[in-house]
């Protein structure tokens, strides 16, 4: 069997689709919504994701998101998350960056890049970025 070439993007604009298997290495970012509009950018079954995906927000609680298939697996530890501008985060929100549609997602992405604060949580199906909450008290 004939392995597939990687699929290398400097940006991809626009919701859409990004086919076949093999991987997809994102040399700069992948902005899906593309020039600061919010979108979904729909990935193929059976693709190794590699770079930064950088994400826009906006005041309503929405976000850029990349949706899997159904029926794949995929590796998400080669895959940075970003947000495009850290101070359109409202605290208060959970914004969906990954829609998994019940794929199979192996690894877990780089978060080192989101702001101080923010972590990833699975909720309903979908993982959302979203701020901490609660209390820590420091007893001495």
């Amino acid at each position: 069997m004939r392995r597939a070439a990687p699929q290398t993007v400097k940006t991809l604009s626009g919701a859409g689709t990004v086919s076949g298997s093999g991987t997809l290495t994102a040399t700069a970012g992948i902005f899906p919504g593309g020039s600061g509009a919010i979108g979904e950018l729909t990935l193929a079954a059976d693709v190794k994701v590699v770079g930064e995906v950088v994400l826009d927000v906006s005041a309503d609680g929405m976000s850029d998101a990349l949706a899997f298939a159904v029926d794949g697996t995929y590796d998400v530890s080669g895959l940075r998350l970003a947000v495009a501008d850290p101070a359109k985060l409202d605290p208060t929100k959970r914004y969906a960056v990954l829609r998994p549609n019940g794929a199979t997602l192996l690894g877990e992405p780089d978060v080192s890049a989101l702001p101080d604060g923010w972590r990833l949580r699975l909720r309903n199906g979908v993982v959302q970025l979203a701020c901490r909450r609660g209390l820590a008290i420091l007893l001495r």
